[in-house]
């Protein structure tokens, strides 16, 4: 396989039609791979998942079956470790672009470049959503790219980063809830902001679904999230803010006051679909 210019990685676990929605997007660009890792534990899916790509007929498109091990990080690292291309991104299931604008401003900026961001759409299933647009997240990013490994400073999932593949990090598969955060944070360590990109005219839709990490985990949230801290404070153990809680607190509620303006529409939307039933 020749090398591409980007290579997007789909961890697939039993959804056929969230691989299918983001590849058919892509399809039609000649300077990508995509590679699918597929930890699906339904048989069935797995094999219409690895039927579709097949049919394809692109041998810069590849299907790989990777065992679930019950931790969907492996199966990311598994994928970050296919890598050749010169930038790569991380889209999962219930993620898609809006549009392949990204990849022309990609080809554009590829020499001068570090990280491209994505603003995203969040969107809800009775058809509200929320946006961060991309002012926000250079706000964010500008703030707190080096601060503290539990704050969402890229506003979203990971399929907002387009990274140049020399700056590949694995993610650590002993945390779960923080476990993006800490990859963020890590990605952008040594990237001057000169060297980010934010390009607002291709956004990431996100849909909430029942089958997130976030949505599994809500039962025993608390307690999942004192184990990541804890962990986090071991890999970082001259991070002040991860052992003053009171300090994190008011970090948190800084970040969030940068984010009304995503969640005012949202919370006003919600309020007007509830009025209208």
């Amino acid at each position: 396989m020749t090398e591409k210019l980007l290579t997007v990685l789909i961890p697939a676990f039993n959804s056929y039609q969230g691989v299918v929605k983001i590849v058919e997007l892509l399809k039609t660009r000649k300077n990508i791979a995509i590679i699918v890792g597929d930890d699906s534990t339904n048989v069935d899916v797995a094999c219409l998942i690895e039927s579709y790509i097949s049919g394809l007929d692109r041998s810069s498109f590849i299907y790989c079956k990777h065992e679930s091990t019950g931790n969907p990080v492996d199966n990311w690292n598994y994928l970050l470790s296919k890598v050749k291309s010169k930038f790569f991104v991380l889209v999962h299931h219930d993620e898609a672009f809006s549009n392949t604008f990204f990849i022309d401003a990609l080809e554009k900026y590829q020499d001068s470049m570090e990280i491209m961001v994505l603003p995203i759409k969040v969107e809800h299933s009775n058809g509200i959503y929320r946006k961060v647009k991309s002012r926000t997240q250079s706000l964010m990013i500008k703030l707190f790219k080096k601060s503290l490994p539990t704050l969402n400073f890229i506003g979203g999932p990971t399929a907002l980063l387009i990274v140049k593949s020399s700056n590949i990090n694995v993610f650590n598969r002993n945390l779960v809830f923080y476990v993006d955060i800490d990859w963020y944070m890590r990605v952008f360590l040594n990237i001057p902001l000169d060297g980010i990109v934010f390009f607002p005219k291709t956004s990431v839709i996100s849909t909430i679904t029942d089958y997130s990490i976030t949505k599994s985990i809500l039962s025993r949230q608390r307690e999942v999230v004192a184990s990541d801290i804890a962990i986090l404070k071991e890999y970082y153990p001259n991070n002040f803010l991860l052992r003053r809680p009171a300090v994190r607190f008011v970090l948190k509620v800084i970040h969030r006051f940068i984010l009304v303006p995503s969640f005012a529409p949202f919370y006003f939307r919600k309020i007007k679909y509830l009025l209208s039933r």
